[in-house]
This record gives structure tokens, C-alpha cells and sequence, in this order.
């Protein structure tokens, strides 16, 4: 059993913030990149601190494995186009 209680799927045509104003456990996170071009992603807390960046090529896809504390929620930096697809694997808000 996945101990991860919620997956967030959001594009990133625009700065995303999950859970915002909560504390959340981040245990992965899956970038898929349908563009041909390089997409970096920058994750942050919703506070804009401890930044991540996760770099992913064209026609390609990262998975992360991480153990994440995520203060005021998890914000999702990207390139602004709806062709990069973001899933976050998450406690729920608060556990």
C-alpha cells in the first residue's frame, strides 16, 4: 500500500500551489514533458523557500522519489505551457 493519501495532477500553463496554507508530506512527484523543449520545474514551499529544481527533456518523463516536508502547501514553478503534466504524491493536508 502507497502511504502517499492524495495525488494532485495539475499542467503547468500557470504557477501551481497545492494545499496551500497546509503542511504536507511530499513522498513523489512525476513530470511528464509533451513539449520539444527542455521544461524545468522549479518545487518550492508555498512560502517560496527550499527550491527543487527538476530538469526534463523533451518527450520525456522524470519520476522523483522524495520524503518532503511541504510548509504552507507545495508550489509548482514551470514553463507556462499546458503540455507539461505534474502528479504529486502527498499526505493529506495536516497528517
Amino acid at each position: 500500500m502507497s502511504r502517499a493519501s492524495i495525488i494532485s495532477r495539475v499542467t503547468l500553463g500557470q504557477d501551481r500551489v497545492i494545499a496551500a496554507g497546509s503542511t504536507i508530506t511530499v513522498f513523489s512527484i512525476i513530470i511528464a514533458n509533451s513539449t520539444t523543449s527542455v521544461a524545468e520545474v522549479d518545487i518550492q514551499d508555498g512560502d517560496q523557500t527550499k527550491t527543487i529544481t527538476i530538469t526534463v527533456s523533451p518527450q520525456d518523463t522524470e519520476y522523483v522519489t522524495v520524503e518532503w516536508i511541504a510548509d504552507n502547501g507545495l508550489r509548482l514553478c514551470g514553463i507556462g505551457s499546458d503540455n507539461v503534466f505534474v502528479s504529486v504524491f502527498h499526505s493529506q493536508p495536516g497528517a
